[in-house]
């Protein structure tokens, strides 16, 4: 029988042809590193220790998406739900489809509550503590393994933003998946194990597109680079990675393009625009982003200690190095922040990278841990007593868990936005049912005053509330006739669009009335002269005025104007503007001027600059 002509052999590499024996076919048998052969200490019962640890993190989870408040975000996701038309909730959302189509079906048959509505992100937050420990395991990571995904169950920023209305849980949940299935592929190639991979793959870009879109094209680097250099079955990584390419250049084509209209206002890929950004993105990443991650990730000097370490283990780099997944798991956020920083045409100061951007890091940081805590583990081993040195990596993961437990306490108990529902509680209770509640916040003129978020939910039997920046606009009237009241969210919104930076209060004084109750990022103020109806508006609105100062104020005074001028009193409605805008410097009072003349307020005709000078 004449010999097969077939060069290509099992797991798709070409098999070398016998006449050129001076280069082997393949290439010698390498002995692992002796502490690669060592394994972390084990528990008895492991399995049960990893549903511990994934239990932990579904109670927390749940917890947190019954105690935190809604943020902006996440009432602009569910607005969307609220519409029958399959139409209008999956695009009134700027999302690709698969997040608010799953969010709003839920809703439409589990009906509205806080958990209900957060139902989505919560399952694909347990289903991601699942998929990382099934990974954990096949490594054999033992009780490092475990203690791992403690950390995970326990992370702030893994808990905050899964326990929260906005793609983020979903397309995390769909990157593990496509992950763990395309590692079982590789490892016994088995079909079905491909197929999940290419469902998790092809959902990918229509739940989320700029993290996926990283993830899908890096790994599919990956994947052509380890096949050809033979690190991995080279058919079957060359197949893994077609899949997830080809998701990417259909599914991911198509998400992008139909969200196209809307990335013209988040997204500009002028390279000269993008280079002149780098200084102010450099200088917002070193005194902004970093901070924010060195709070919200375990405590900062323990979090360093481990990113050093695996630069310098040998065995935790080589760990990270054959998990395929890690590096594109890693790139995805990253890529991101840099694009953030540099082809996001809204001025830093203005929208700081969020906190729930960097969500996408932590599953990247647990698998370092992960390595880092077996790469000790298995090199103190190898060199000191087994009693004792086994266990420095499981004593190194503890202490890293440890280090993070007050952030998880605070998100478990502190909210992280104003809640709108507690103000309607404090109003219900502690107001006259014919009070006149003023709505404000001490933001800088030109900067979005946070509205008043869930009013036919929270406001029912409350006394009336009257935002301050609709009525300076004339969206609004007065309500009611009684007391009137003041309802300042905090500073910690001036700065922020979501109103998710760390609570401070504002603690101005408002001459007329005193503080009443301050509760979470909310300052009730309550009168006490008297003031009543449309009159004591007025003077509430020129006493906050005169408390804000500076541009601060504007939106007051125009407030208090509109009220003259509906009141009848043109001309004190012009005076009290003119007055304001003649105590600012020469070019905010013309802008001023211009301001209140587009806002249909009498004003005087402001200066040219010639008139100025």
């Amino acid at each position: 029988m004449p010999p097969s002509t077939d060069t290509t052999g099992d797991d798709g590499a070409e098999a070398v042809p016998s006449a050129r024996p001076s280069q082997p076919s393949q290439s010698p048998p390498q002995s692992p590193a002796p502490e690669e052969t060592l394994a972390p200490p084990r528990l008895p019962g492991e399995r049960y220790w990893y549903a511990a640890a994934v239990l932990l993190g579904a109670v927390l989870i749940v917890a947190t998406a019954i105690n935190q408040p809604y943020n902006q975000n996440e009432w602009s996701q569910i607005s969307a739900y609220y519409s029958s038309n399959l139409h209008t909730m999956v695009t009134g959302t700027r999302q690709p489809p698969l997040d608010p189509l799953l969010g709003g079906l839920l809703q439409h048959l589990l009906g509205v509550g806080q958990l209900r509505q957060r139902l989505e992100p919560a399952l694909a937050g347990i289903g991601s503590l699942l998929l990382v420990a099934a990974l954990l395991r096949r490594q054999r990571a033992g009780l490092v393994g475990v203690l791992t995904v403690f950390v995970l169950a326990t992370q702030p920023l893994f808990l905050r933003y899964t326990a929260y209305i906005r793609p983020y849980a979903l397309p995390m949940m769909l990157i593990l998946l496509a992950a763990y299935a395309g590692s079982r592929w590789l490892d016994d190639g088995r079909r079905r194990w491909l197929v999940l991979s290419a469902v998790a793959a092809l959902l990918l870009p229509l739940s989320r597109v700029p993290e996926p879109t990283v993830f899908l094209g890096s790994s599919a680097l990956v994947l052509a680079w380890r096949g050809w250099r033979g690190s991995l079955p080279r058919r079957r990584a060359w197949t893994l990675g077609v899949v997830l390419l080809a998701s990417l250049i259909t599914v991911g084509a198509v998400s992008f393009l139909a969200l196209a209209s809307d990335t013209k206002k988040v997204f500009d890929p002028n390279l000269g625009h993008a280079l002149d950004r780098v200084p102010a993105g450099l200088h917002e990443i070193w005194t902004y982003v970093l901070p924010l991650l060195g709070r919200e990730l375990p405590w900062w000097p323990v979090t360093i200690v481990f990113l050093v370490l695996a630069v310098a283990l040998p065995g935790a780099r080589r760990q990270l190095r054959a998990q395929w997944f890690w590096l594109p798991v890693v790139l995805a956020p990253l890529v991101f922040l840099v694009a953030y920083h540099t082809i996001n045409p809204y001025p830093l100061d203005v929208r700081h990278y969020r906190a729930h951007f960097a969500y996408f890091f932590v599953t990247g940081f647990v698998f370092l841990v992960a390595a880092v805590g077996t790469a000790l583990a298995r090199a103190a081993h190898g060199r000191t007593r087994r009693w004792a040195g086994s266990w420095l990596g499981p004593l190194a993961v503890g202490a890293l868990l440890v280090s993070q437990l007050p952030t998880t306490y605070a998100v478990a108990t502190q909210d992280d936005v104003p809640d709108y529902g507690m103000a309607g509680q404090v109003l219900r209770t502690d107001l006259p049912p014919d009070a006149l509640v003023l709505y404000d916040g001490p933001a800088p003129a030109g900067r979005w005053r946070v509205p008043f978020f869930g009013k036919p939910r929270y406001l029912v039997g409350a006394p009336h509330v009257t935002s301050v920046s609709a009525l300076s606009k004339g969206e609004r009237h007065l309500g009611g006739d009684g007391p009137v009241y003041l309802l300042i969210v905090d500073s910690s919104c001036a700065d922020s669009v979501v109103c998710d930076e760390p609570e401070v209060h504002w603690s101005g004084r408002v001459e007329g009335f005193r503080v009443a109750r301050r509760f979470s990022m909310f300052t009730l103020y309550a009168p006490t002269a008297g003031q009543h109806g449309t009159a004591g508006a007025i003077e509430a609105l020129g006493r906050l005025a005169a408390a804000y100062g500076g541009t601060a104020a504007r939106t007051d005074v125009f407030a208090q104007a509109r009220l003259l001028l509906r009141a009848g009193h043109r001309d004190e409605a012009q005076r009290t503007v003119d007055r304001y805008c003649a105590g600012l410097k020469p070019g905010r009072a013309r802008r001023c001027l211009k301001k209140a003349a587009s806002s249909h307020l009498p004003a005087a005709a402001p200066e040219t600059k010639a008139g100025a000078h």
